[in-house]
């Protein structure tokens, strides 16, 4: 490989590093909710509806990953947090992310954890 074709090689790769086929997937988002209480830090967790898919699971706020909405999956976090808690995004302080997991199912969840500012 001469040096023209390995200046293209570099200028190949993407940009923002990703995983492939992500787009087979459920691709998903959470929020890994932490609160200060008398100087300790809790997880908050929520227990589903009885009248929603996945009734009565125990889980951290999230859900899909809307493209036309949100920008990147700690915008689907934010979003599904105040959708499910009414936590604005700006009282949560993103401190992570947490690698993405893959489930049996077939669903894809990045995971993010913040501390919450109320």
């Amino acid at each position: 490989m001469n040096n023209d074709n390995l200046n293209k090689l570099k200028k190949s790769f993407p940009k923002v590093i990703d995983i492939s086929g992500r787009d087979e997937f459920f691709n998903s988002s959470v929020l890994i909710p932490l609160i200060l209480i008398k100087e300790e830090y809790y997880f908050i967790f929520q227990k589903r509806s009885e009248n929603i898919s996945q009734a009565g699971e125990i889980c951290f706020p999230g859900g899909k990953i809307d493209p036309v909405i949100d920008k990147d999956s700690q915008e689907t976090a934010l979003r599904e947090t105040y959708e499910e808690f009414s936590i604005e995004k700006e009282k949560i302080n993103i401190i992570g992310r947490t690698n993405t997991v893959f489930s049996p199912i077939g669903a894809m969840v990045d995971g993010y954890v913040g501390i919450l500012n109320i």
